[in-house]
Order: C-alpha cells, then sequence, then structure tokens
C-alpha cells in the first residue's frame, strides 16, 4: 500500500548498503551525535558501522552524478533495514528495538519549492 503510494507520488524505490566507512558518517554529523548508538566494526584498519538510518545512503545516490535542476524535485524511497545499539528503552518504553525496518522517503528540491514541501503536509494530514 504505501509503496504504491510512492509510485503515485514519483518516488523511485532505491535500496542502499548495510555498512558504511566511518568517514561518511562523519561527514553527514551521524557519528558525533550517535556513535555510541551504532554497531561498529574494523575492515581492513578502517572503522565501519552498519547503518542506522538511510539518509547518507540517500545522499549518496544523490551525489552519484552531476545533475541538472530540471531533475528536481529528485525523489527517493527505501524500505531499510536499520540497526541501532540503543539503550533499553530508548524507542518503546521497557523493550531494546535492535533491527527495524524504516519506511523512509526524502526529496530533494529546489530552494523554494513550497508546493512540494506543501504536498507532503497535506499527504501527511490525510493519511
Amino acid at each position: 500500500m504505501v509503496q504504491s503510494e510512492y509510485r503515485t507520488r514519483g518516488f523511485h524505490e532505491v535500496g542502499s548498503p548495510n555498512i558504511y566507512n566511518s568517514k561518511l558518517w562523519q561527514t553527514s554529523g551521524h557519528w558525533q551525535n550517535y556513535a555510541e548508538d551504532m554497531f561498529q566494526l574494523k575492515v581492513d584498519e578502517e572503522q565501519f558501522a552498519v547503518k542506522p538510518m538511510n539518509c547518507p545512503g540517500h545522499a549518496l545516490i544523490f551525489d552519484a552524478r552531476e545533475r541538472s535542476y530540471k531533475e528536481l524535485p529528485l525523489r527517493l524511497a527505501e524500505f531499510g533495514v536499520l540497526h541501532r545499539n540503543e539503550a533499553s528503552g530508548a524507542l518503546s518504553g521497557l523493550t531494546r528495538v535492535r533491527r527495524f525496518v524504516q519506511d523512509d522517503g526524502k526529496s530533494t528540491i529546489p530552494e523554494g519549492n513550497y508546493t512540494e514541501i506543501s504536498s507532503y503536509l497535506l499527504y501527511g494530514r490525510s493519511s
């Protein structure tokens, strides 16, 4: 149901890797704020982490090639499997969430595109 709604609204379903180098998380600002809650591992002397959110992966997809303003808005959607090493009760009472699937849509829009923003707000109110 949600996937058909994404297609109706012009989203492209994508998939991003489950593990990224910590350099990406540092660049995005997530490392400074969430490193303690990320599952980390070393690979060939480099620090990596299992993704707790999809944002940096979607930024990499957007940045994979040069784009024209005519391609905007670019709408990406992912039902991403995320992993977080959060303290007990951080998300849902007494349980500890380690793995979950997040329905995550991102839209890259030109500055001042209020019509695009309004459509998201209206969709949220109708669901």
